[in-house]
């Protein structure tokens, strides 16, 4: 997928950045957001099985991207549920992470993000995109489970994705530093990896949707 090629890049470009002690600014983070966005959103119109559901995935990304920069630099004019005491220690124990490699109160999900930050560094903005595309795998995942069982009308299909991308609260635990993203995603997968077993796919599938579900 291009998208996770242009992500990889990103990832590269960043660790250089903080291999070279180069502060990665929130312009440098919003410059390639933009990229990503523009690569993911044309993926997904092109690709086929996912076409139907590019008005959902248009939808549901920009209100994430909203959600995400409204959490960043609009708390003073609202801020959003959830986001607050335990998003400020999930970040601040990721961050002490990159130098103690203890995660404290963060557990595995300071853990995860931590040692993410080792290589990229620790723009809060940046950060934070990565956990929203954690929620983007999940759709993703929706969508194939939901694209690979027959016997449901095409329009049925496209709504059930649609809501879940429009989830209001989904939508807004997607872009909080909160570890509730990467579980979603998690399960998301298994739950993927289970249709296809179920389908008639091969014991390997069932046995990586329990790997992944147990994660």
């Amino acid at each position: 997928m291009i998208a996770i090629i242009v992500l990889i890049i990103e990832f590269i470009i960043l660790a250089f950045f903080n291999s070279m002690d180069i502060e990665i600014t929130d312009g440098i983070a919003i410059i390639m957001i933009i990229v990503y966005s523009i690569v993911f959103l044309g993926y997904v119109t092109s690709n086929k099985k996912l076409r139907k559901y590019k008005g959902a995935f248009v939808a549901g990304y920009f209100i994430r991207i909203g959600l995400l920069f409204l959490d960043i630099y609009g708390k003073k004019i609202y801020v959003l549920p959830n986001s607050g005491y335990d998003s400020e220690m999930y970040f601040r124990c990721a961050v002490e992470y990159v130098v103690t490699r203890n995660p404290g109160r963060g557990e595995a999900f300071s853990a995860v993000m931590g040692t993410i930050f080792s290589f990229i560094g620790t723009n809060r903005l940046y950060s934070q995109f990565i956990v929203m595309l954690f929620s983007i795998v999940s759709l993703l995942m929706l969508a194939y489970a939901v694209n690979m069982v027959e016997g449901i009308e095409k329009d049925t299909k496209i709504r059930t994705v649609g809501i879940v991308c429009l989830l209001p609260n989904f939508a807004i635990l997607s872009v909080i530093f909160l570890r509730e993203s990467i579980i979603t995603m998690l399960l998301s997968i298994s739950v993927y990896l289970f249709v296809r077993w179920m389908l008639g796919g091969k014991e390997i599938w069932f046995i990586g949707a329990f790997a992944v579900s147990f994660l």
